[in-house]
């Protein structure tokens, strides 16, 4: 993929599981993002699915 290539995602925030709270939670959240290749490399996302967030509404 190029780097100037731009994807449609949703961020996902992970919160690691601690000493006090056992339990991991990963949770998607805000409006789609365009991200570049870099950023998807290293941050935690899913793609956007245009077709699924139409059956949602």
């Amino acid at each position: 993929m190029p780097d100037e290539e731009l994807v449609l995602v949703r961020r996902v925030y992970v919160t690691p599981e601690r000493w006090d709270s056992p339990q991991a939670e990963a949770r998607e959240v805000g409006d789609p993002e365009l991200w570049c290749i870099s950023c998807c490399s290293q941050y935690p996302h899913v793609p956007f699915d245009e077709d699924e967030e139409a059956a949602t509404d």
